[in-house]
């Protein structure tokens, strides 16, 4: 997949420094967006349209994290069933009961969202405070499987997505057992991910400075 930045095909008033961090999630992603804007509303939180940002979204991210939620846990599925679907060692419920491990563990989904760099993309209104929590970047991905779905328009892609980042996982299903009773859904901010600051904001946007907790 051809991933050449396109910044002309973003709102004109959004800062340059932005467009660059979005080509940037979106090829660590794994996927580069046909449709920008549906990108831009997984990205954009009820708080920056409340606070009247003029470049994100007319529309928050909910629905397309209600839709990624969903396609998250089909395609989890999907893989486990296909990669496992001739072994006779392995029963389908315990596959069903490795796909909730994995689909329900929210710490990981927000990992995820961390090493993609999604913290330097979200739009949130400086209401919100300066902390990205891990739910944020948990909800935020899940929108951004959402956006794929829809501008895909199959299910190839989202399963490439998925695939990429939770290899390991599907390759070595027993270790979501382990990872399930030994973490909560979401981590606690003194011990799982350390603060660390990161600008992800022009110098016009109030929340020009976030803490990743």
């Amino acid at each position: 997949m051809n991933f050449s930045m396109n910044l002309s095909s973003y709102p004109l008033q959004m800062p340059n420094e932005i467009r660059v961090d979005i080509e940037h999630m979106q090829r660590r992603l794994g996927y580069h967006a046909k449709n920008i804007n549906l990108f831009l509303q997984a990205l954009t939180r009820q708080s920056a349209i409340r606070q009247g940002i003029e470049y994100v979204s007319h529309s928050n991210n909910q629905r397309l994290q209600w839709i990624g939620s969903n396609m998250f846990h089909s395609g989890i599925v999907y893989i486990l069933y296909e990669k496992y679907a001739n072994n006779q060692y392995i029963t389908t419920d315990y596959l069903n009961k490795v796909a909730i491990n994995i689909t329900s563990d929210m710490a990981f989904v927000a990992e995820v969202g961390k090493r993609i760099g999604l913290a330097s993309c979200i739009f949130r209104g400086s209401d919100e405070g300066d902390a990205i929590t891990p739910e944020i970047l948990a909800h935020t991905f899940l929108a951004v499987l959402g956006a794929v779905i829809i501008d895909d328009a199959s299910q190839k892609a989202i399963y490439a997505v998925i695939e990429r980042h939770w290899k390991w996982y599907i390759d070595n299903p027993d270790q979501s057992f382990s990872r399930r009773y030994s973490s909560s859904h979401f981590p606690s901010r003194s011990s799982t991910m350390q603060s660390r600051r990161s600008r992800i904001r022009s110098s016009d946007y109030p929340n020009h400075t976030t803490l990743i907790l």
